[in-house]
């Protein structure tokens, strides 16, 4: 879990040898976050374009919800493989230990 949760989302689920989830954890998860980072470089572009042309600025940036829907989808990405990751864990544990008889 500790994979998924600091190296990259998807990692946990390759760790655990489940490798079409974990690819497509991985995979889910970088479409939303590559659209978020592009929303914000644009962002950035169009305010520091004042900076370095101030009459020519055009000061057009995309909206809050071109940047905020992007990144909460990949919030829930990433928190859903957390579980994922733990619930699987969890199963793998209960199916190795021994059972008990009465």
């Amino acid at each position: 879990m500790l994979l998924s949760a600091l190296v990259y989302p998807g990692a946990g689920q390759l760790m655990q040898k489940r490798w079409g989830v974990g690819a497509g954890f991985a995979l889910v998860f970088t479409v939303p976050m590559v659209r978020f980072v592009v929303e914000v470089f644009r962002v950035l572009s169009a305010y520091y374009s004042f900076l370095v042309d101030f009459k020519g600025a055009t000061g057009i940036a995309p909206g809050a919800a071109a940047i905020v829907m992007p990144f909460f989808l990949s919030l829930f990405i990433y928190i859903a493989g957390l579980v994922d990751t733990a619930v699987a864990d969890y199963r793998i544990r209960m199916k190795s230990r021994p059972q008990s008889t009465f």
